[in-house]
């Protein structure tokens, strides 16, 4: 087993843009609130705030300890510690597409058959 090495910065990938947070800014926050209250990217919504809508479902990325390969896994965003996602890639709805970006073709077709956000 690796040998774990504590730095006191909680590093991630927003969206494919990299953030470095100190400790004593983390503090209790969940995912949800840092991608919405922080991040300021309001497409992860907060509904029900207990896993069982979806509204806040987002993306993680990482390596697995045990086999190295890469990870990806759709998960709630209310229910992560913000803590828990150091060292892993997180995607949001903005990550996937935008109008100013382009649309990924699932948002396109949510947009043309009338489709809404659950929660």
């Amino acid at each position: 087993m690796p040998p774990t090495t504590w730095t006191r910065e909680l590093t991630f990938a927003l969206n494919g843009t990299k953030v470095v947070l100190q400790e004593g800014s983390i503090g209790q926050l969940r995912l949800v609130d840092y991608i919405r209250n922080v991040a300021r990217l309001t497409g992860t919504k907060v509904a029900c705030g207990e896993g069982g809508c979806g509204a806040c479902t987002v993306v993680l990325r990482h390596q697995s300890v045990t086999s190295s390969q890469l990870v990806t896994r759709a998960v709630n965003a209310c229910l992560i510690p913000l803590a828990a996602v150091d060292g892993m890639e997180v995607l949001t709805v903005e990550g996937v597409g935008s109008t100013k970006t382009g649309l990924h073709q699932v948002q396109k077709t949510l947009v043309e058959k009338s489709g809404m956000q659950c929660g």
